[in-house]
């Protein structure tokens, strides 16, 4: 990886994923290079969104290392995140807690491609609500992947095809 050091622990999709943004990176450059060096990263796969946040700090870094000027859309199309939701997106971007209005889905579909394989506009940020900046806030979570699964699991998830869901999938 010419730009990326330290990255190979992460997950094959997103280590892929990376490694174009980098391709684009290089393009939008016009020959201009950089070098990320990652010390730790957030667990993947536990709803912290920190693939979409990884990337979109390559990204912001870059850019700002490169004087690219580039926007948030911009950015947005070069993560290639934010096709189902832009939570992840409107987070990093504003802080706080966001919620937005998602994309159309279909609700009898078996499953919906994650954000990194569906392509579309950013969904539009419905709200917003800072967090005051004298809350100072810890994320408290199991260091063992497996025990983490297992608090994932042990929450249901909702049907989005019972009728008791039907109102917020239409």
């Amino acid at each position: 990886r010419p730009c990326l050091e330290g990255f190979d622990g992460l997950d094959a999709s997103l280590l892929r994923s990376l490694d174009l943004v980098c391709a684009g990176i290089g393009k939008l450059s016009r020959g201009r290079f950089f070098h990320a060096t990652l010390e730790s990263a957030a667990p993947a796969h536990v709803g912290l969104g920190s693939g979409t946040t990884l990337t979109l700090a390559l990204i912001a870094g870059a850019d700002a290392l490169l004087d690219l000027r580039l926007t948030r859309e911009q950015m947005q199309r070069l993560s290639g995140r934010g096709g189902l939701s832009g939570v992840g997106l409107h987070a990093f971007f504003e802080g706080g807690v966001v919620w937005d209005g998602g994309h159309a889905v279909d609700p009898d579909a078996p499953f919906h491609l994650p954000s990194a394989g569906a392509c579309g506009p950013l969904p539009p940020l419905m709200g917003h609500i800072p967090f005051p900046s004298r809350w100072r806030l810890a994320l408290l979570a199991p260091a063992d992947a497996a025990a983490r699964k297992e608090v994932a699991t042990a929450v249901p998830v909702p049907d989005p095809r019972s009728e008791r869901n039907k109102s917020h999938t239409a």
